[in-house]
């Protein structure tokens, strides 16, 4: 089924053919594509050991260690003007980094 066009009586007195385009585009689904994503997780690991079988374990993780700002997908409404195509916030986390201490007997 075609798609209707923008003025059907005027596309038939029109010499030009200027109202006999139809009120969709022509470009394909799925051509704009938002920001690179990018996150770094990072772990450093070091056991004690105290005796035979006691032994101490400190971790340390480094979640998006190099604080990498992750921008969220452009505006996609046409009907607010100026918010087509900007970007207006961020997704993800910032750099987190948890410390941990584990106590095996």
């Amino acid at each position: 089924m075609p798609a209707p066009l923008v003025d059907a009586a005027a596309c038939s007195s029109d010499p030009t053919f200027n109202f006999c385009t139809s009120l969709f585009g022509d470009l394909g689904r799925n051509i704009y594509r938002g920001p690179h994503q990018q996150n770094w997780d990072f772990s450093l690991i070091k056991s004690f050991r105290l005796t035979e079988r006691q032994s101490v374990r400190f971790t340390t993780d480094f979640f998006n260690i190099w604080n990498h700002a992750n921008f969220a997908n452009p505006g996609a409404d046409v009907e607010i003007p100026g918010s087509f195509g900007r970007i207006f916030s961020t997704v993800g986390t910032p750099r987190l980094i948890q410390f941990s201490l584990r106590y095996a007997f």
